[in-house]
């Protein structure tokens, strides 16, 4: 290689390193490979559930999962919606944020956001429950698991409100970021994305 070639190429490699530019694409696609988008997208094959590497930590896009402080000094935490269920040792400090996993009667199923179990807290002891308005790192393995009870056809796109055909076999486990009446709101690790199955269709 001649001499002005060799400048031409190391010249070329230095602005590139200097401008970002690799660095950049990389960032984006580590990124992106772990982000919880605030919309479904469904695999290509419409085939839900496939099995495929879990990242362990999640980026939780905005408005995604509805969260939660504590209102009091502390707030007990139990085992289950009521207080008849035992506590656990731990407990949450004032401001602590929590991710609120579901609902039953006056109790909230709740996951600390930086530390602790998952666990049922009185919504006395919570601030009103609001949709994220930023990013929220998450351990995957942290979040509960939901089964499907049989083979369905059907789901709910989230943030369009709409059903959608996909199919989505009997004892599919699915990692879940919200359980409500009416349905669960699954991570699809394939795409990054959340999609709502109806309530009837998991365990």
């Amino acid at each position: 290689m001649c001499r002005q070639h060799w400048y031409t190429l190391c010249f070329s490699l230095t602005w590139a390193l200097a401008s970002g530019c690799v660095t950049k694409t990389t960032s984006v696609v580590e990124i992106s490979s772990q982000r919880v988008q605030a919309t479904t997208v469904l695999p290509r094959t419409k085939i839900i559930g496939v099995q495929a590497d879990e990242p362990a930590d999640l980026v939780v896009a905005p408005y995604v999962v509805m969260t939660s402080r504590v209102a009091r000094p502390r707030a007990e935490m139990r085992v289950g919606p009521g207080s008849q269920f035992e506590l656990l040792d731990d407990f949450l400090l004032k401001d602590a944020e929590v991710v609120i996993l579901g609902q039953h009667g006056v109790w909230r199923k709740v996951l600390p956001i930086h530390d602790g179990p998952v666990a049922w807290v009185h919504n006395q002891a919570l601030s009103r429950a609001k949709l994220n308005t930023h990013s929220i790192h998450l351990r995957s393995q942290r979040l509960p698991v939901v089964q499907v009870a049989h083979n369905t056809d059907k789901v709910w796109l989230y943030g369009k409100n709409s059903l959608a055909s996909a199919q989505v076999s009997r004892g599919t486990m699915f990692r879940t970021l919200r359980l409500t009446d009416q349905g669960a709101l699954v991570w699809l690790v394939e795409t990054n994305s959340v999609v709502w199955l109806s309530r009837k269709d998991v365990l």
